[in-house]
């Protein structure tokens, strides 16, 4: 399982950079950052302080072997902004269903002529930074949703501020705002009620 931390939007001389760690299973295997320069993103992959120059290739290439791939497929099987990247890059190829090794590990395999360019490190960087979008979007709307409740009907949508949990009163301020809602706009989402990640989409595509 990949997981995303830490990452931040960073400002930079052509615009906004970004920078975040990738860990899989709960080990941190790499970092990755741009610094908003036009350059290329960075993907640094993790070694020991204590290997030498050549245990450290070793490692590195060994972490590269088998999550570059791995995150590749996660990439070409999602829909996303980088759909047509991909495409640009390299003949557009289904990967092949994962096999397993001795140990139970998935072994992924690419199918036609494009497996040299697509398994790169700027494959990793889109997942990572795309992965950190979704976390930053979804932590701004947790902000949102904490301060207000929203609702969407057809293209708009409509907000009521909330009262503070200090104030004592934010369960009942929340019943008089519902109760309106439901007689005025019966057919509206509540924001609030939706799991965050669809909420999250509500607010971003109202953006």
């Amino acid at each position: 399982m990949y997981e995303v931390k830490g990452f931040q939007r960073i400002n930079g001389h052509d615009g906004q950079g970004w920078q975040a760690n990738l860990y899989h299973n709960g080990k941190k295997i790499a970092e990755a950052f741009d610094d908003g320069w036009g350059g290329e993103v960075e993907v640094r992959w993790m070694s020991k302080r204590s290997d030498d120059g050549k245990v450290a290739r070793q490692r590195i290439e060994a972490l590269r072997d088998v999550h570059v791939p791995a995150i590749g497929a996660i990439l070409q099987n999602t829909e996303g902004w980088w759909t047509e990247f991909l495409k640009a890059d390299a003949t557009y190829t289904p990967w092949a269903a994962p096999e397993k090794d001795e140990d139970g590990n998935p072994i992924f395999k690419f199918v036609g002529a494009a497996y040299g360019s697509l398994l790169t490190d700027k494959q990793v960087a889109w997942y990572i930074e795309a992965q950190g979008q979704i976390q930053a979007d979804q932590k701004t709307a947790k902000r949102i949703l904490n301060g207000k409740i929203v609702i969407a009907t057809g293209d708009k949508m409509y907000q009521w501020k909330r009262a503070t949990k200090k104030s004592g009163q934010r369960d009942t301020r929340d019943a008089q705002i519902k109760d309106l809602i439901a007689r005025t706009y019966p057919e509206a989402s509540v924001l609030n009620d939706l799991p965050i990640a669809e909420a999250t989409t509500y607010l971003v595509a109202s953006n």
